[in-house]
């Protein structure tokens, strides 16, 4: 009974409707007319200040049944309007998600990046501090540390020629004095010395970065509009987003406390450098140019690691079936979400990429 009342309805109502189309002039008399009586029921029913704030309702609501009256259309040409705005600003929010989760693998290794900093650009306005200090401070330091050992180094030759008794040994002694001048050069231009290092790794890790991959994460086509299947992907693009920011930052830091390493190794060189003159001091001032190769060999194992994951996540980020539909959206977002995987085992391998460059240099 409730069943064939219900389609009595909807079978009278499509009629109502029909006629109103067929019979507009009239239709918009009727609606206009109930708008009114609508109007003026309100005003009477309720306070001033509530029927004020209620009867624009009304009339709107009349007015958008007029619209589809006159141009059934319109509503729906509105709504494909509004799903296309819709769409098309998720679109952009996704793609930003991704751009910017491209950039952080890059920025590094470009123009201007830590990586590839010209040494007196990493820190510029803490060079001259440096230097500084190290002219008036760590040099002069290194020079008596080197006069010490001039001094012990003659006594010594003097001693054994002594003990063996057969006079001056010229070669001996002219050793200690070359070795004196040599150890006494290196000193005072080890800031230029280290630079020239740090220049020449430099070098190997731009060639490196000519080898990244700039476009890590694809874009989203123009022709993905299902709102469904945005909706999905904004929340694991988002997702991207977070952990490749949380791995930059990571990424950010490392490369920062190295290029603070650099420097610092490189305003105390000389103190260091002092002992190579004397044989029992020397693996002291080996191991330390040794930590400072290894410092330098971090960057370029950095380097490496952005051109490897770089490759790796492209694979992942590729779209291989259109993610226009349901199917293609579920792929895409398991290879996004995948590579997060990826993306943290990168992050973890640039927190050990020290750790590795020293144990390439055996210290």
């Amino acid at each position: 009974m409730n069943e064939a009342n219900g389609t009595a309805a909807r079978v009278r109502l499509a009629g109502a409707l029909a006629w109103a189309r067929r019979h507009r002039t009239a239709s918009l008399a009727l609606a206009c007319a109930l708008a009114l009586a609508a109007t003026v029921a309100l005003q009477a029913a309720f306070p001033a200040d509530e029927a004020e704030a209620v009867a624009p309702l009304v009339i709107a609501g009349v007015g958008g049944l007029i619209g589809a009256l006159v141009a059934p259309g319109a509503v729906d040409a509105a709504m494909d309007t509004a799903t296309d705005g819709v769409a098309g600003w998720l679109r952009t929010w996704i793609n930003s998600n991704l751009d910017q989760a491209n950039n952080f693998l890059t920025k590094y290794l470009t123009d201007g990046g830590m990586l590839t900093r010209d040494f007196d650009q990493l820190f510029s306005s803490v060079v001259p501090v440096l230097r500084s200090v190290q002219e008036t401070v760590v040099i002069p330091l290194a020079m008596i540390v080197l006069t010490v050992f001039f001094v012990a180094g003659i006594a010594s030759a003097v001693a054994e020629m002594g003990r063996a008794e057969s006079g001056i040994d010229t070669v001996q002694l002219m050793m200690v004095f070359v070795a004196y001048a040599l150890v006494g050069s290196l000193v005072v231009n080890s800031w230029e010395l280290m630079a020239w290092c740090y220049d020449l790794v430099t070098q190997v890790i731009a060639g490196i970065g000519g080898t990244v991959n700039t476009e890590v994460y694809t874009g989203l086509p123009e022709d993905v509009n299902n709102i469904g299947v945005l909706l999905s992907l904004l929340v694991t693009s988002g997702v991207v987003w977070v952990i490749a920011g949380a791995v930059a930052l990571l990424t950010q830091v490392i490369i920062i406390t190295r290029a603070i390493q650099i420097y610092v190794y490189t305003c105390l060189a000389p103190a260091s450098i002092a002992f190579l003159v004397s044989p029992k001091s020397r693996p002291m001032a080996t191991g330390f140019l040794k930590r400072y190769l290894a410092l330098l060999f971090a960057g370029v194992i950095m380097a490496l690691l952005f051109a490897m994951m770089s490759a790796i996540l492209a694979g992942f980020g590729d779209i291989a079936v259109a993610a226009s539909d349901y199917e293609g959206m579920i792929d895409w977002s398991g290879r996004l979400l995948f590579s997060c995987v990826s993306l943290l085992a990168y992050g973890y391998a640039m927190w050990s990429a020290g750790g590795w460059a020293r144990e390439f240099v055996g210290v």
